[in-house]
């Protein structure tokens, strides 16, 4: 069982990692919603716009997920593997 101290240690690093991941698309999501609003924008150009602002959101969720997970417990474990046999199981 981790110490009081590996146990702060752990979360202080969780939150970093969280800040850092969630930050890059709540830009992307921030900056497109502010273009959108102050730009007379082209069809194609507020097309692609959302799709970054979508696919922003989108990654923004697997991360929460994650976290949800994490906090629950339920954290896969990592493990060793040969990248050939997953290769030919997918075949």
């Amino acid at each position: 069982m981790p110490t009081r101290s590996e146990s702060r240690s752990q979360a202080n690093w969780l939150s970093a990692s969280i800040l850092h991941d969630l930050r890059n698309p709540v830009g992307t999501i921030y900056a497109g919603a502010e273009i959108l609003m102050t730009l007379d924008a082209a069809p194609n150009q507020v097309k692609r716009l959302a799709a970054n602002m979508h696919h922003a959101a989108g990654r923004m969720r697997e991360l929460l997920i994650d976290l949800a997970s994490a906090s629950c417990g339920n954290r896969s474990t990592p493990e060793i593997c040969d990248i050939r046999e997953i290769i030919a199981a997918a075949s």
